[in-house]
C-alpha cells in the first residue's frame, strides 16, 4: 500500500507540474470540463428520464441512433475527417462546404428511398412494414453528421471552449426537449434531433462571429479536393464502419459461445473501461489533431509532441489501470454488488488492452495527418479477421470465457503495439 500510496503521490505531482501550465493541456482541460459536465446532466437526468419514459421507448431510441450513427459515416464521404489537414483556409473551408453538401444530398436520397421503397415495397416483399420512425433515422443521421462536419472545423481553429460549451448546451436540450416530447411517439428520438440542430446552430454562430465562413469563388477548387483528398471516402468510411464492425463483434461472438450472462459481465467491464478513454483519451485527440498539423505545417513532423503526448497518458492512466488490474473483483463487488464481481475480473484481464487503448487511440491519428488511410484500412480488416477466427477457436475448443477474454486482450495488444509503432513512424520527417 506505501508503494501506491508514494506513486500516486509522484503522479499527482506531475500532472501539477508538467501538465497545468501547458497550453496543450488548457486546451484538453477546455474539452474535458464540458464532456465531465455533459455526463453529469445527462447521467443525473436519467432517473427522470426512465420515469417518463417507457423500455420500448429506449429499444428504439437504441435501434434508431445505432443506424443513424452508421449511415453518418457514409453520410459525408468522411471528407470532414481531412478539414483540419490543408495549410490553406480556403481548402479547408472547401472541405466543410463538401462535406455538409454531401450529407445534405445523402440525407434526401435515404429519405425519399425510404418513402419510395415503403410505396412499392408490397410487390416484392408482401406484408412488410416499415416502423414509422425510420423515417425520422435520416434526420438523426444528418443532425450527426452536421456536427462532425463543425465540430472538426472547430478544432482546426482552435474554438475549444465554444465545443465544451456546445457539450454542456447539448446535454441541456436533451433533457430539456425529452421532457416537453414526453407525450409525442418517439420523444426521445425527436429531442436528439433537435438539441443536436440547436446545439450545432451555437457552433455556427460562433464560426461565423470569427469572420471564418466565406465565399469560395473557385469551383475547381472543389474538383481539386474532391481527388486530392479520395482515400478518405474510398478507405476511411470502410475503416469506420468496420471499427464499429470490431467493436460489437465480441458481443455477439460472447453471446453465441457462452451465456447471456456473459456478455452482461463483459458490457458492464467494456462500459467502465471505456469511461477514461471517452473523456479524457478522447478529448486529447480533438486538441492533438489541432496541434499535430500546426506542428506538421511547421516542421514537416510532429514527433515532440507524439512523444509528449504518449508519456503524459502513460503516466496519468498507469496508476487507474493499476488500481483495475490489482483491485477490479473488490471494487466491482462494492460498487455494482456481489452478482458484478465476475465482471471484475474480466475488467483484470482486459485492464492492459485498454490502458494501451488510452494512450494509442489519439495517437494513431498521425495516420490521417499522412493519409496512410489504405494501411488503417487493411489493419481493420486483418483486426476484424483475427478478432472472430481467436475467438471463435478459443471458445470453441476451451469453452472457457476467461480464456476467450485472455485471447481477445492478447490480440488487441498486440494490435494495438504496432499501431503504436507505426503511428511514431509517421509523426517524423521521414514518415
Amino acid at each position: 500500500m506505501f508503494f501506491l500510496y508514494r506513486n500516486y503521490k509522484a503522479y499527482l505531482f506531475y500532472a501539477k507540474n508538467k501538465w497545468l501550465s501547458s497550453k496543450y493541456l488548457q486546451n484538453v482541460l477546455k474539452l474535458m470540463t464540458g464532456s465531465l459536465f455533459s455526463q453529469i446532466i445527462l447521467f443525473g437526468a436519467t432517473p427522470l428520464i426512465t420515469r417518463i419514459y417507457t423500455a420500448f421507448d429506449f429499444g428504439t431510441f437504441a435501434i434508431a441512433s445505432s443506424i443513424a450513427y452508421c449511415l453518418s459515416i457514409i453520410s459525408t464521404g468522411r471528407y470532414e475527417m481531412a478539414i483540419i489537414l490543408p495549410k490553406q483556409h480556403k481548402v479547408s473551408l472547401s472541405l466543410l462546404y463538401l462535406s455538409v453538401f454531401i450529407s445534405v444530398f445523402f440525407t434526401f436520397f435515404i429519405f425519399f428511398g425510404l418513402i419510395l421503397f415503403s410505396q412499392f415495397k408490397d410487390i416484392v416483399f408482401n406484408n412488410l412494414s416499415i416502423p414509422i420512425y425510420f423515417y425520422l433515422i435520416p434526420l438523426m443521421s444528418f443532425s450527426q453528421s452536421l456536427f462532425s462536419c463543425f465540430n472538426c472545423f472547430s478544432i482546426r481553429h482552435q474554438l475549444f471552449k465554444e465545443l465544451s460549451i456546445y457539450k454542456i448546451l447539448y446535454a441541456l436540450m436533451w433533457l430539456l426537449f425529452s421532457v416537453l416530447f414526453k407525450s409525442m411517439a418517439y420523444g426521445l428520438i425527436f429531442a436528439f434531433v433537435f438539441s443536436q440542430l440547436i446545439s450545432v446552430l451555437f457552433l455556427i454562430i460562433a464560426l461565423m462571429r470569427k469572420n471564418l465562413f466565406t465565399k469560395l469563388k473557385k469551383q475547381s477548387l472543389y474538383k481539386y479536393i474532391i481527388f486530392k483528398y479520395k482515400s478518405f471516402p474510398i478507405y476511411s468510411t470502410g475503416t469506420d464502419l468496420l471499427s464499429v464492425l470490431s467493436g460489437t463483434a465480441p458481443v455477439y461472438l460472447f453471446g453465441y459461445f457462452f451465456s447471456p450472462a456473459i456478455v452482461g459481465y463483459y458490457a458492464l467491464t467494456e462500459r467502465v473501461l471505456s469511461a477514461p478513454c471517452k473523456l479524457i483519451s478522447s478529448t486529447v485527440l480533438d486538441v492533438f489533431k489541432q496541434k499535430s498539423m500546426e506542428s506538421f505545417h511547421k516542421f514537416n513532423n510532429c514527433r515532440a509532441l507524439f512523444i509528449k503526448t504518449a508519456k503524459t497518458l502513460s503516466i496519468l492512466a498507469i496508476f487507474p489501470f493499476l488500481i483495475l488490474i490489482l483491485f477490479s473483483p473488490q471494487l466491482f463487488n462494492f460498487i455494482f454488488g456481489s452478482a458484478w464481481k465476475e465482471a471484475g475480473v474480466f475488467s483484470q484481464v482486459l485492464a492492459i488492452t485498454y490502458y494501451l487503448k488510452f494512450i494509442i487511440n489519439p495517437l494513431s491519428y498521425t495516420y490521417y495527418m499522412r493519409q496512410r488511410l489504405k494501411e488503417d484500412f487493411l489493419m481493420h480488416v486483418i483486426n476484424l479477421i483475427l478478432l472472430i477466427t481467436t475467438v471463435s477457436v478459443v471458445s470453441y475448443y476451451w469453452q472457457n470465457a476467461i480464456y476467450s477474454l485472455l485471447s481477445f486482450s492478447a490480440l488487441y495488444s498486440i494490435i494495438y503495439a504496432i499501431y503504436f509503432w507505426r503511428s511514431y513512424v509517421f509523426s517524423g520527417p521521414n514518415g
